[in-house]
């Protein structure tokens, strides 16, 4: 079994299939290398270190929901302006 420093108790909300597949296939590298008897030092500190990159861009994210949230109740507004479509913005 493969023992990790940190772990996700669910898969977050919003993790796309490209860092699952990420994610999966670190853990797998992790555990072949466990089962071959290869030191796995650095393979799970890239693991951890994609756990934790992860986790911060989804408290980011959330951060930034909630911040636009409370903006549009307090200006009366869906929130829609306050991401601007005009030079490379993109409307949420």
């Amino acid at each position: 079994m493969v023992q990790c420093s940190f772990v996700i108790q669910a898969k977050p909300s919003g993790m796309s299939p490209e860092v699952s597949r990420h994610i999966a296939e670190q853990e797998q590298r992790v555990a072949n290398f466990v089962r071959n008897g290869y030191d796995t030092t650095q393979a799970q500190k890239l693991l951890d270190n994609f756990y934790q990159s992860h986790m911060q861009h989804i408290a980011d994210r959330d951060r930034i929901l909630g911040e636009r949230g409370s903006k549009a109740a307090s200006a009366g507004s869906s929130g829609a302006d306050l991401f601007p479509t005009f030079s490379g913005l993109v409307r949420i």
